[in-house]
């Protein structure tokens, strides 16, 4: 995520599941876009603020926040790489799956988008230094490595399968694109479980006890850390 200029995320996290989700029936996924702003945003919100490890430890301000995330779903919803689930019958937003090409900068959203990342300072550096360490930036070309960089799943749903689903979808459209690769960061073993069961392999691990930012071991105590997962495309 090279400074997280634009090229990174603070973790695909999947909460534990759910025994009384609702039924796979009455779920669609369907691409991100405009008309998903608000609700997207929100669900986001949600997930990030309450139930991802490293976000609870940042805490950031939800007031602040809120239109941050709008802004920033806004801005992914025009890269036509991101989806979403949505229950058919009640037409709520219960999942969501954020992407974008690896080396996209963002343009002239960059000081925004740099604005909203602050949010995840330390998670953002972890992330970096992880990707860092394992990915080869100067041999990635535009078009060639898809980022699934976020995902989420409102708590009624865990368990019903929605984010493999997710997955399996933006799979498929990086394929229709001509990505070769999918790179994502996992901060849950429940993550790296439905990552794999989509084909996905463990490239790197970067531990939460042992990260250092500002001389300081600034996720000390949290359990287990960040997994770097890809997958190829056929």
């Amino acid at each position: 995520m090279a400074g997280f200029a634009g090229r990174s995320g603070n973790g695909i996290h999947f909460p534990d599941p759910n025994p009384h989700a609702s039924p796979k029936s009455q779920l669609a996924y369907v691409p991100l876009t405009e008309s998903d702003i608000e609700p997207a945003a929100r669900l986001y919100s949600e997930v990030f603020l309450h139930d991802e490890p490293t976000s609870r430890r940042i805490a950031p301000d939800p007031v602040k926040f809120f239109p941050e995330a709008e802004w920033y779903v806004k801005s992914l919803a025009g890269r036509n790489l991101s989806f979403i689930a949505r229950n058919e019958r009640t037409r709520d937003l219960v999942g969501f799956i954020f992407c974008f090409d690896i080396t996209d900068d963002f343009g002239h959203e960059a000081s925004s988008f740099t604005a909203f990342l602050a949010n995840f300072r330390e998670a953002v550096a972890m992330i970096d230094e992880l990707e860092n360490r394992y990915l080869d930036r100067s041999g990635i070309s535009p078009g060639s490595v898809l980022h699934a960089f976020q995902g989420g799943v409102s708590r009624k749903y865990r368990g019903s399968g929605v984010m493999k689903g997710l997955v399996t979808r933006v799979v498929s459209r990086a394929r229709e694109r001509g990505f070769r690769q999918i790179v994502a960061e996992c901060t849950s073993l429940a993550s790296q479980r439905v990552l794999a069961q989509c084909g996905f392999y463990e490239q790197g691990f970067s531990s939460y006890d042992m990260f250092v930012i500002d001389g300081g071991r600034f996720f000390a105590g949290l359990d287990g850390g960040i997994t770097l997962m890809m997958r190829d495309i056929e």
